[in-house]
């Protein structure tokens, strides 16, 4: 069996001091890392509330939108029923009068 000597035990703290050293290196960029995702977090979040923010400004200047289209085609179809009775009351007056005409020509003794 070997023996234990000081050097070897020297070594042996020199190492783990080395060692120890490293994880303390390692614990500082870990922490390091940390900050840097909890600013990425926060930036992420921020930018999430600002794009909320926009949506919400979008939808309501789409429900305006929207509101002002409907009042639109509610006018022009009011407009159009508005034209439709008014071809159709042409029309009417038309065949009324032709049918008048048509009579008149084949039997003129009978509205005179």
């Amino acid at each position: 069996m070997t023996t234990l000597t000081d050097n070897d035990l020297k070594e042996i703290k020199d190492l783990i001091k080395e060692q120890n050293a490293k994880f303390d290196k390692f614990e500082q960029k870990m922490d390091k890392l940390d900050d840097k995702l909890d600013q990425f977090r926060e930036n992420v979040n921020q930018q999430f509330l600002q794009v909320n923010v926009c949506l919400t400004k979008l939808e309501a200047s789409q429900n305006g939108l929207n509101k002002r289209f409907e009042d639109g085609v509610n006018g022009l179809s009011k407009r159009l029923e508005n034209l439709e009775f008014i071809a159709r009351s042409v029309i009417g007056g038309l065949i009324l009068a032709l049918l008048l005409g048509l009579a008149k020509l084949l039997f003129p003794n009978l509205l005179a």
